[in-house]
């Protein structure tokens, strides 16, 4: 024999009264086997328990002009349909957002330079001389004055005279100034 589901509501006079109603209203739940529904208390706080049965999924009405309900679910009170809405809203309220990744930044160090005057002098074409950079080093130099660029590769040492900081062969010299003026300002890179 399958057990029923009924509205407290419907038994405190919300719905048609019949005698059968009012038996079932006489009993407690655990003289006919029922128990109480298991929602949140404060989803049901100012409404009126129901009293859920278990196992039975069909619900037997309440008076003569009730139609039946065919499945627990349906019988169930809007108060537990809404404490169980409020339980899932829960879940989703307590989701955590998706992770960012931070973007990933690079920075490149800056190289090495020195700013000095620069000369020129009867070297191999497309060499300089250096006082310490390593020999076949590639050595970028930027006239300060014009901001004309050209390179050339440390192949000797010097320049040993005059606060010099590199010695240039005539041809690279040529690119960044007349060879006439002897002596410029540069900025050199590597």
């Amino acid at each position: 024999m399958g057990m029923a589901v009924i509205p407290l509501i419907a038994l405190a006079g919300g719905g048609p009264a019949s005698a059968g109603a009012a038996a079932v209203r006489a009993r407690r739940p655990e003289e006919v086997g029922v128990q109480m529904a298991s929602a949140a208390p404060q989803a049901l706080a100012g409404t009126v328990p129901s009293v859920i049965a278990a196992p039975s999924p069909t619900v037997a009405p309440v008076s003569a002009t009730d139609p039946p309900a065919t499945t627990a679910a349906a019988a169930a009170p809007a108060a537990v349909q809404v404490a169980a809405y409020a339980r899932s809203a829960v879940v989703v309220m307590h989701t955590a957002p998706p992770a960012t990744v931070p973007p990933v930044t690079t920075t490149t160090a800056p190289l090495p330079s020195e700013t000095g005057p620069a000369s020129w002098y009867g070297a191999a074409p497309g060499t300089c001389a250096h006082q310490s950079l390593p020999f076949g080093t590639v050595v970028t130099i930027v006239n300060l004055a014009t901001g004309a660029t050209a390179t050339c590769t440390v192949d000797d040492r010097g320049p040993y005279e005059g606060g010099r900081i590199i010695d240039l062969a005539r041809d690279v010299f040529a690119k960044l100034a007349p060879t006439s003026e002897g002596v410029i300002n540069v900025r050199i890179t590597w």
